[in-house]
């Protein structure tokens, strides 16, 4: 006998889990208010500073456009270094991250790359990706192409779940009623 089962049950009838739903009901109402009221002080706060915010970041946006361009009219200063440190910070040019382009755009695709890559390298540098379409086998099975013979012939079966659910009647309930 597990623990839980010498536990009397809090619900023994219909009655008991209709009284439950309609606390469910009042207590999401409650909190669906709270969250209104919430949300609309929160609009408040975020009308009040967002245009500020965004006025100081568009001058910071301004400030980094001056600096790139400095620092682009001026690239004999990073000849011999890359970044130059000073009081307030430091500015310089960094490496960005590699990547590939196509050589020329009317001779080459990226698929005619990777054909070429695989004849030049066979699969070193080619993956060939076989995927299984669970979403059709389940397609299928719903559709009676497929039944569970075949499917345990492949090493699988339908599995389904249940769940317990609940679902409020709003239309019926009437908040004065229920506190």
């Amino acid at each position: 006998m597990k623990k839980n089962d010498s536990v009397k049950p809090l619900l023994t009838s219909l009655e008991d889990v209709n009284n439950i739903l309609a606390k469910i009901a009042a207590l999401q109402s409650h909190a669906e208010e709270r969250e209104a009221k919430m949300n609309s002080l929160i609009l408040k706060v975020k009308n009040r500073y967002e245009p500020e915010i965004n006025n100081t970041k568009k001058i910071i946006e301004e400030l980094e456009s001056e600096l790139a361009y400095f620092g682009r009219s001026n690239r004999k200063l990073f000849k011999d270094q890359r970044s130059i440190k000073l009081t307030y910070g430091k500015i310089g040019f960094r490496l960005g991250n590699i990547s590939l382009a196509l050589v020329d755009k009317k001779n080459w695709t990226w698929d005619r790359v990777k054909e070429k890559f695989q004849d030049l390298f066979s699969t070193k540098y080619v993956t060939i990706k076989t995927q299984l379409q669970k979403n059709k086998i389940i397609d299928d099975v719903k559709a009676e192409k497929l039944n569970d013979e075949q499917l345990a012939a492949c090493g699988i079966s339908i599995k389904r779940g249940e769940a317990f659910f609940y679902e409020i009647n709003w239309d019926e309930i009437r908040l004065e009623k229920i506190q």
